[in-house]
């Protein structure tokens, strides 16, 4: 008989291993105990997850300029 014990409280965490998903950088799922989101640091250690900005992009989207003005009727 195994006992198992959360181990939340030193970030060691179990993930749910029906949910274990690659998500193109690290193997991410939740924690069976505490229920936060891990990700795979090595075999058999998972950590809480840090969240992770999107890629950048050549072009930023946020940014809108103004559009141009017709000065031709001045």
């Amino acid at each position: 008989m195994r006992i198992e014990l959360p181990l939340c409280l030193f970030n060691r965490h179990q993930p749910v291993r029906d949910q274990v998903h690659w998500d193109g950088w690290s193997y991410r799922s939740t924690c069976r105990f505490c229920g936060k989101l891990v990700e795979r640091e090595s075999k058999g250690l998972w950590r809480k997850a840090e969240p992770r900005l999107p890629p950048d992009t050549p072009f930023d989207h946020s940014v809108v300029s103004d559009p141009p003005t017709d000065r031709s009727s001045d």
